[in-house]
């Protein structure tokens, strides 16, 4: 599954939203979903989720310590871009 759209990209304060639980860069009321646990979905699909965009290229890859793969990027050289996504 590849997902892609034309915004300008993330910034840091997205990405550390992405890596975190219960924090949202979203406004509450001018949003869908706030809660900070949106992309977590994603797990439901994959076990190895890859964000590329702009400079940041990281994935979530579950290791030996399963709770904290969810929130911890790996990230990935350039290399490891999937093709589709270059």
């Amino acid at each position: 599954l590849f997902a892609h759209n034309e915004m300008l990209g993330l910034g840091a304060k997205d990405v550390l939203s992405l890596c975190s639980v219960a924090c949202s860069t979203k406004t509450p009321g001018e949003n869908v979903g706030q809660k900070g646990i949106g992309f977590k979905a994603v797990f439901s699909c994959t076990d190895c989720p890859h964000v590329i965009s702009g400079p940041w290229q990281f994935c979530f890859r579950p290791g030996a310590d399963e709770v904290a793969s969810y929130v911890t990027p790996r990230w990935l050289s350039d290399d490891e871009v999937p093709s589709v996504a270059r």
